[in-house]
């Protein structure tokens, strides 16, 4: 027989991995991607070489491609089976995996994927009140739906901010659903950098300019004699939402600040330009019309003094739009504009109030309309010249309709100094509040009650603490279906610089009105001894003394109180939550002092108990006895693996380790098996910490090892490993020492490990080892390489573990109480939380965060805020979980106060992307 000829052969590309895995949401790093016959040669020159122009890369991520440009390809650096590129930011603008795509010209285009090849993180993870942290502190925000069609959505946010050239930059933040924020896409410049108009931007303005329902944006510059002020047209695009589009107008220069509105009636977004100085040229309604210009007209004919205040509102109550503007001093006035619904201002008026009480000696910070029409009461929120002098609110009232010759009476609203103010009704029961911004003060609220403003208790600090200057208040829906909820949102300054300089807060609205804490705090009844998150539906679990409290979760991450149940003995450090079952929304288990082993379930109040203690004979367990949930035995089923502290009477502590197998919750009420007392494992007496992993990976069963942590008078070694061995029978299973070899390295004897935890940090799908130091303010990764050639001999040996020199972390000066591990970053990747007791100080507490960076080690870490960690006496405990359903753990803090001065309280710092 005979073949056909085949003239080409060729390989066809194999995606095998990108190094590292991990890519910043915004883009910019230097990665490889892995594999073999990545890069066709050139045959036509000597000798042949790779030719990296006849392929291409592509990034899809969530239904979105981004293709790498050529320019960001590094042919210098790559060889036949890698290339190496500069990351794009994420296609769908958020973290998440994404798959890289070769496409490669043999002649013929051939495309390989590598599904999930790389992960997307967040640029910046945070815990914070909640809102959204910023990287700098912005000039203007702006809030909308991004989709303008729908209704009843949580609204979007945009902040604005000049880059070191007066350049402006928009960031827009996409809603979570739950009154948190997360950056969405890049940065976006805002103006062309070449044109020195476009610089120094003022204000923003949140529209729909086009008639396509996605949101525009309207940048206001200073710029000079010929500012030009431009517009982001929206794009549905989560990588890039909106882009620099045209510019709206120019020739408006020195302008104050913007505002959003309809004018005339079409289904377009118009806006009012206010000007500050030369406010009679620098004060335009632009309309936007049906082909997409704009049409500027100035408002004042003749000479105006400088504006400090505007507000577009219905006057009279005719259903159009009105314009008023403000400013005090000796020459304080109002001028009033009345639209005719058509674009146009034909009635036009003046107020002097020179002689109006405080006006002569105040600035105008808000003017609003309240009361029903035709004649609405005008309110006039007064920031004082004079620090002793309480800041106001100026009332006047309407005598016939578009005049307000009426009283004119004042409202306290205190002595700290107002930066911004807001009206509208707040909780939907037809009265009108207004909501004054104060300075390092807490909000003031007033109800309108018919002919005057009533204050109202419930307003809240700013970020759960004293805030700086309130740029702007925005009104809008934080939380959608199915049940919707309201909220203030407020950008500001903070006091803390450090972290992030400036915050949008997120107020929502509870019924009375009130403004709920953007911290979700709550005062207890009893010292709070420690807490377990039990999960969004489970909520969370309070130990108070001889008490486990259950606390419900409003589904935005706000836990009230919902039943308690008494138990004697209750060891509060033990709590552990061990998951869910199919009948229970969360889980927590916990040790008495007699030895028994309770689990309660959190939705529900109640607890079942081992029948019998798990130690023999006198003695008491002890508060250093630890639980630990994990599916040791791999049937698929959650396990618990106790270390028991027991004190006899005898100086030296007992401690033994159990596992308590999971079975099925209907041949049982208690839900795990009790060891026999054969089963029970002496351990080291000096044993502190347990953690469960994945450390003999060439195990068959793929069973789950435990780790040790003993301090550094542990003469031996610092960890100490034990395995599954299954017993006659299910009671009988326990935990025998590992195997380890004696030539391997001893593996965090020297730094005294305090706290472990196991996560497969670098993505190489085995386990890593977190020790965390008890004296040397330091925490260290040690990798699992996975090469283990014991895999015939001793399968259930130790794989060697080796210390990540990268991966060396400062913690806070202390000592480590707890340690967390979540995806904050949302790539897949375990981050970690440390709470750290001061050593100097054990009533101060600090709480580190850490990014990983898919390299066993971490790119960032932070401190939280002081401010947010708070001073709440000697007891903090901390849990972390996703509270508020967005798929980002969140952080709960429990104090057990000091006595009357400071109450025990909970709070909540929710996870957020920047």
């Amino acid at each position: 027989g005979s073949s056909n000829a085949i003239g080409e052969v060729y390989y066809r590309p194999e995606l095998n991995a990108v190094v590292v895995r991990r890519a910043s949401t915004s883009g910019g790093e230097v990665l490889t991607l892995t594999g073999s016959a990545l890069i066709p040669f050139d045959f036509s020159v000597t000798p042949p070489r790779p030719d990296i122009g006849l392929v291409q890369l592509t990034i899809l991520q969530d239904g979105r491609a981004t293709i790498v440009p050529p320019a960001d390809l590094r042919p210098a650096l790559s060889t036949l089976n890698s290339i190496v590129f500069v990351s794009p930011p994420a296609p769908a603008g958020r973290p998440g995996l994404a798959t890289v795509r070769l496409e490669t010209r043999l002649p013929l285009l051939v495309a390989t994927d590598g599904v999930d090849l790389l992960a997307y993180g967040a640029s910046t993870a945070d815990f914070a009140p909640r809102g959204v942290g910023l990287e700098r502190d912005a000039v203007a925000g702006a809030f909308g739906p991004l989709d303008t069609s729908a209704s009843g959505t949580p609204v979007a946010a945009a902040v604005l901010y000049p880059d070191t050239a007066g350049v402006p930059h928009v960031q827009v933040f996409e809603p979570r659903g739950n009154g948190v924020f997360s950056a969405l896409g890049v940065e976006i410049v805002a103006g062309d950098r070449a044109d020195t108009d476009q610089r120094d931007p003022l204000d923003l303005a949140w529209s729909e300019f086009n008639g396509d329902s996605f949101a525009d944006l309207f940048v206001l510059n200073r710029g000079g004699a010929n500012a030009a002020h431009v517009v982001l047209r929206g794009r549905g695009e989560s990588g890039e939402p909106m882009r620099l589009a045209t510019v709206a107008f120019r020739g408006i220069g020195a302008p104050e600040s913007a505002l959003a509105a309809d004018f005339d009636g079409n289904p377009l977004g118009d806006v009012l330009v206010v000007g500050g100085a030369q406010a009679d040229r620098t004060t335009v309604v632009v309309r936007t019309l049906a082909g997409g210009g704009f049409d500027v007209r100035s408002l004042f004919s003749t000479p105006v003094a400088r504006i400090q205040c505007a507000a577009v509102a219905d006057l009279d109550g005719d259903g159009a739009a009105d314009l008023v503007f403000g400013t005090g001093g000796l020459a304080a006035q109002l001028w009033l504009a009345f639209g005719d619904g058509l674009g146009t201002f034909p009635d036009r008026r003046t107020i002097d109030l020179a002689a109006a009480p405080g006006a002569a000696f105040a600035s105008f910070i808000g003017v609003h309309a309240v009361g029903p029409g035709p004649s609405r009461t005008l309110a006039i929120v007064m920031r004082d010249a004079s620090a002793s002098v309480p800041h106001q609110i100026l009332l006047l009232a309407p005598d016939a309709p578009r005049s307000w010759a009426g009283p004119r009476t004042t409202i306290p609203t205190g002595t700290a100094a107002p930066s911004a103010s807001l009206d509208a009704d707040l909780d939907g029961d037809g009265l009108r509040e207004l909501v004054v911004a104060r300075e390092l003060a807490t909000p003031a609220l007033f109800q309108w009650q018919g002919a005057t403003f009533v204050e109202l208790a419930g307003a809240v600090a700013l970020s759960g603490a004293d805030a700086g200057f309130v740029h702007g208040l925005h009104f809008g829906r934080a939380i959608g279906a199915p049940t919707p909820r309201n909220a203030v949102f407020a950008l500001h300054r903070t006091l803390d610089q450090r972290t992030h300089p400036a915050r949008i807060t997120t107020l929502l609205v509870g019924p009375g009105p009130v403004l709920e804490d953007a911290r979700a705090e709550r005062t207890v009844r009893l010292p709070a001894r420690s807490i377990a998150l039990a999960g969004r539906d489970g909520g969370a679990v309070v130990a108070f003394d001889d008490e486990l409290a259950m606390f419900a979760n409003d589904g935005a991450g706000a836990l009230a109180e919902s039943s308690a149940i008494g138990v004697a003995g209750l060891l509060e450090d033990s709590l552990c939550p061990c998951g869910a079952s199919a009948s229970t929304s969360g889980r927590v288990a916990f040790v008495r002092a007699d030895g028994r082993l309770g689990v309660v379930d959190a939705g529900v109040g109640t607890a079942v108990f081992t029948p019998e203690s798990l130690f023999d004979g006198p003695g008491n367990a002890r508060p250093e006895s630890r639980i630990v949930a994990a599916d040791v035995d791999q049937d698929g089923r959650e396990d618990l693996v106790l270390l028991l502290v027991v004190e006899r009477s005898g100086p030296v502590l007992e401690r033994t380790l159990l596992l308590l197998r999971g079975r099925d919750p209907t041949l049982d009420p208690f839900p795990f098996i009790p060891p026999v007392a054969a089963a029970r494992t002496v351990v080291a007496a000096e044993a502190v910490a347990l953690a469960a992993g994945d450390f003999a990976p060439a195990d068959p069963g793929g069973r789950i090892e435990v780790v040790l942590a003993v301090p550094r008078t542990d003469a031996a070694r610092g960890l100490h490993f034990f395995r599954f061995q299954a017993g006659a029978a299910n009671d009988d299973s326990r935990l025998v020492p590992s195997i380890v070899d004696p030539s391997d390295p001893r593996v965090a004897a020297t730094i005294d490990p305090r706290l472990v935890r196991a996560s497969d940090l670098d993505g190489d799908g085995f386990d890593d080892l977190l020790v965390a130091s008890g004296s040397l303010d330091q925490l260290r990764v040690y990798r699992q390489a996975g090469r283990s050639t014991r895999t015939t001999t001793r399968p259930e040996e130790v794989d060697p573990l080796v210390f990540a020199s990268t991966s060396d972390l400062v913690l806070p000066a202390g000592v480590p109480i707890a340690m967390h591990l979540a995806d904050l970053d949302g790539d897949e990747v375990d981050d970690l939380v440390v709470h750290v007791r001061r050593r100097n100080d054990p009533s101060q507490h600090a709480i580190a965060v850490a990014v990983s960076d898919a390299l066993a080690g971490f790119e960032r870490s932070f401190e939280i805020p002081v401010v947010d960690v708070g001073d709440g006496g000697p007891g903090l405990s901390t849990g972390v979980g996703d509270l508020n359903g967005d798929s980002i753990p969140d952080l709960a803090l429990a104090w057990s106060g000091n006595g009357a001065s400071v109450p025990s309280a909970l709070r909540v710092l929710f996870g957020t992307h920047r």
